[in-house]
């Protein structure tokens, strides 16, 4: 029962950020491979049929997450062609103008050494945060995380475990002091590099799923039960309002949850959650936690 997760589908040659992902070429073979071995199905069937108990193993659903362009220009046209339905989770807080620390480092780390960044960050912290984090260095002999970003770099895939977890106050100041030095119109970014709710409205309108993948696409283990309820009841309301239907289905942001996350979302409204199967997450029946993977991962083995 594989649900696969996208996010950069491209063809880098005229962008000037280039961003890892598949191109559009390879992205439509990825399509119809799985409509030549699969029934693609949207979450809401996935989860039917598995509370049925059927054979699920020739069923699979298709995620993309961030919400950025690519989906629309490139995704959108060859599902719609293909006769099929996926899910888009975009980051709510790109309609107030405003790109998520992610997004940002993804740009950073497109034109910028690895090891530059870290020596950056280093020296952020050390003047900004050092009483939170004394002595605060970068690791770059070995990974902190042997089980995830293992396609990265050691230095790449440190820095972004590291920033993923530091407060928002924190990573957000860093990743404005460097992504500002690229980007100078923020506002201007979101519209052009996210999908904007017409375009949402119209994929909607197509019988494409939307849900959420929080306002700030902020680890949810990193703030508290309430931060968690604002930032995910807000990011709900936001998209909405934007498709005028109800909104039922979440995407963890770096696959992290907590103790409290399952409640806050059944609380919010949510009935379906899609998180990694590479995180150390206690992953059940719940409808809440359906395990996904990366789509490089699942072809690697095809």
């Amino acid at each position: 029962m594989p649900i696969i997760d996208y996010h950069y589908i491209r063809d880098n040659g005229k962008d000037a950020f280039k961003l890892p992902g598949y191109s559009r070429d390879a992205f439509r073979g990825h399509l119809d491979f799985l409509k030549n071995n699969y029934q693609i199905v949207r979450l809401e069937e996935l989860v039917a049929l598995k509370r049925e108990k059927k054979d699920i193993e020739k069923y699979c659903s298709l995620v993309f997450d961030d919400g950025i362009t690519d989906h629309y220009e490139n995704a959108f046209p060859d599902l719609i062609a293909r006769g099929i339905s996926a899910f888009f989770f975009p980051i709510a807080s790109v309609f107030d103008g405003k790109a998520p620390v992610t997004i940002k480092m993804h740009v950073v780390f497109s034109v910028m050494d690895g090891k530059k960044i870290a020596i950056s960050l280093e020296n952020y912290i050390n003047e900004k945060s050092s009483a939170s984090f004394p002595n605060f260095k970068v690791p770059m002999d070995h990974r902190i995380n042997t089980e995830f970003r293992l396609k990265d770099d050691v230095i790449t895939a440190n820095l972004k475990q590291i920033i993923a977890e530091l407060p928002l106050s924190v990573k957000e100041g860093f990743a404005d002091s460097l992504f500002g030095t690229i980007i100078k119109d923020e506002k201007g970014f979101c519209k052009k590099f996210f999908m904007q709710p017409e375009q949402l409205r119209e994929m909607h309108k197509a019988g494409m799923g939307i849900g959420v993948h929080s306002y700030n696409h902020t680890s949810l283990k990193s703030l508290t039960s309430k931060e968690q309820k604002e930032d995910i009841v807000r990011a709900k309301d936001i998209v909405e309002s934007m498709i005028n239907d109800k909104v039922e289905a979440f995407s963890y942001p770096f696959g992290d949850c907590d103790s409290h996350s399952l409640d806050v979302l059944k609380s919010a409204g949510f009935r379906y959650g899609v998180i990694y199967n590479s995180r150390r997450v206690s992953l059940s029946d719940d409808d809440l936690l359906l395990s996904m993977g990366e789509y490089d991962n699942f072809f690697k083995s095809k």
